[in-house]
């Protein structure tokens, strides 16, 4: 229960942009799950806060599988390859005010 109570709160930190919070919190996830599902989202919040250096680093001292580091990195270049909305500069104003109000709402500020 507890390993999913970090996961959970991985995922908000990841919303909230706070990534190092993020890692530690899958980190901990990992650490009481042990399952596949913990390690690739430990993983993929890691290589999203930390260096290539590091991310590279922390797949060998956790001996990640190949398998597991082809799922990863396949993941990765998903996000990686998807195209964004094209926004005119009208809208960004409003976009911007809309994630600063959504932002307060959900930290409660």
């Amino acid at each position: 229960f507890i390993g999913n109570v970090y996961h959970n709160a991985g995922c908000a930190y990841s919303y909230l942009f706070q990534n190092e919070e993020a890692v530690e919190c899958f980190e901990k996830s990992y650490q009481l799950l042990r399952t596949e599902e913990a390690l690739q989202s430990y993983l993929l919040s890691y290589y999203n806060a930390k260096t290539p250096q590091q991310y590279q680093y922390k797949l060998e001292e956790l001996g990640v599988s190949e398998q597991t580091r082809l799922e990863v990195q396949n993941k990765i270049e998903s996000v990686l390859a998807e195209e964004l909305p094209s926004i005119s500069d009208s809208e960004i104003d409003v976009m911007i005010a809309r994630m600063v109000k959504e932002y307060h709402r959900s930290t409660g500020s």
